[in-house]
């Protein structure tokens, strides 16, 4: 499962993210995943989960329900259906599908 935070900036590297915590060592590691932080590191390791929303993205939904809605109504018919599930299949995905 993942997590949006809303209002949290993109970190360009550890040294300015805010979920870095300590260990019960004292070594400072990655909330997320328990890396150890290496806060010389000039850019975000390859490792980290973060990934960044586009810059105003509309509403986020789940695409693939829409899809069953529209497949299984009985308002839309035809070239009207077709064209439909074409319009909202071909919308931008921003956030890709988890789970089953």
């Amino acid at each position: 499962m993942s997590v949006i935070v809303m209002g949290m900036e993109m970190p360009e590297r550890c040294e300015t993210c805010d979920l870095i915590c300590d260990d019960d060592s004292g070594l400072e590691v990655c909330c997320c995943t328990g890396e150890i932080v290496d806060r010389e590191e000039q850019a975000r390791p390859r490792w980290c989960p973060l990934r960044p929303l586009p810059e105003k993205h509309g509403r986020l939904g789940d695409i693939d329900a829409i899809m069953e809605e529209i497949k299984n109504s009985r308002i839309f018919k035809g070239d009207y259906l077709i064209a439909l599930m074409d319009i909202v299949d071909g919308a931008r995905t921003i956030v890709e599908a988890e789970g089953e």
